[in-house]
């Protein structure tokens, strides 16, 4: 059994050919998929903070991020309207905003976007 085994992961490749090549002349269509034995790490998620998180018309609030990649330009936008643009560092995503001194009571969409990665995130500031 054991050399049957080895034989088996010397030639994976050539036994998945063989058997997609068989199904071809059959005219049937299939989708293989091999993979190691080891199972495939998940990324992680970008994320994103509001510190605070809900505050009166007016409030200052830190946007903080992580697992965003580095050096890209990130844009932090309320409603679609820009409020900052920050380069992401080593130490993730940072930046300081401020909720219109105007801005009714409600929720509010603070999405982040990287400029040229096209990575992005979604939270809500609630105006109280």
């Amino acid at each position: 059994m054991i050399e049957k085994k080895a034989w088996l992961n010397e030639h994976r490749t050539s036994v998945v050919v063989a058997l997609i090549g068989l199904v071809g002349v059959l005219a049937i269509p299939i989708i293989a998929v091999v993979a190691d034995d080891k199972e495939a790490e998940p990324s992680p998620s970008r994320t994103v903070l509001l510190s605070p998180s809900s505050g009166a018309p007016g409030t200052n609030v830190r946007v903080t991020g992580s697992n965003w990649t580095k050096d890209v330009e990130a844009r932090v936008e309320i409603q679609g309207n820009v409020l900052d643009v920050g380069t992401v560092s080593d130490g993730g995503l940072v930046a300081d905003i401020r909720i219109s001194p105007q801005a009714p009571i409600g929720n509010y969409r603070v999405d982040v976007i990287g400029e040229q990665s096209g990575e992005r995130a979604t939270v809500t500031f609630t105006v109280r």
